[in-house]
């Protein structure tokens, strides 16, 4: 006796319905475009941005996110975001702030929990964890993690163009044109963002002219898994950390 996941003969339209994943595709691809436009951006976390993250938890299960926005907005501190940590009901939450320049001299850690104490009671408030930031490394961190997908990017787009098309001799000329193009865009200085919008533009646009169909196909789904997930955080007000940008790396090397 065999099991049968899909009975013999089966026949599943998927071709017929394509019209449908499209639009359903470029809605969600619409959406994360103007949710990231709407929010001015993506939320950047104290590993791009600098500043200092607290996630505190507290035993006053009135504590609302609105009652500590308007905690630190009375202190020397600019507050970039609270958001909900843990599980539902935990009153739990992920405080990213920045120094402003009332900020005295000194340990700024030790200043916002002095803040968080005051307001709440320290035997209320327990401060699970602190990170700190400065703005200099945070944007040196933010320009290495674009280079790191830029990169990433590039490469795919490479194997992609061989592999999918199954003959190597066509897409070394089309690589001799996108390091081209990318080499002199590079030369105005342009940062690494601009490099990576000019990198996919140019692949599209080459890939559709030298009849490459299955490579820009799978370079157009590529490009769909990533604006989707990076929409996804920007809709739900994530931050963009560290371990988000290894995830997009990871989508890109599976996808």
């Amino acid at each position: 006796m065999s099991l049968e996941l899909i009975r013999p003969g089966t026949n599943f339209s998927f071709i017929g319905y394509r019209y449908y994943a499209f639009a359903f595709s470029g809605l969600m691809i619409l959406v994360s475009i103007l949710s990231i436009a709407f929010h001015g951006g993506l939320n950047l976390g104290v590993d791009f941005q600098g500043g200092l993250l607290i996630q505190a938890r507290f035993s006053d299960p009135a504590v609302t996110p609105d009652s500590v926005w308007e905690t630190f907005a009375a202190s020397p501190f600019a507050v970039s975001s609270v958001q909900d940590f843990g599980q539902s009901g935990d009153t739990e939450y992920l405080i990213n702030l920045n120094a402003t320049g009332d900020a005295p001299d000194g340990d700024l850690s030790l200043l916002a929990s002095a803040v968080l104490n005051e307001r709440y009671g320290a035997d209320k408030v327990e401060i699970r964890r602190q990170e700190m930031v400065g703005p200099k490394v945070g944007a040196d961190l933010r320009q290495k993690a674009l280079y790191a997908i830029f990169y990433a990017i590039l490469i795919i787009i490479i194997y992609i163009s061989g592999r999918f098309e199954k003959r190597w001799g066509t897409p070394l000329l089309f690589c001799a044109i996108l390091l081209g193009v990318i080499y002199l865009v590079s030369l105005f200085a342009v940062g690494v963002g601009a490099l990576i919008i000019t990198a996919l533009i140019v692949t599209v646009i080459t890939c559709y002219f030298m009849k490459f169909s299955f490579a820009l196909g799978g370079i157009l789904a590529l490009l769909h898994d990533i604006i989707i997930t990076t929409g996804a955080f920007s809709l739900m007000g994530k931050e963009i950390t560290l371990s988000f940008v290894a995830a997009v790396l990871t989508i890109i090397g599976y996808s």
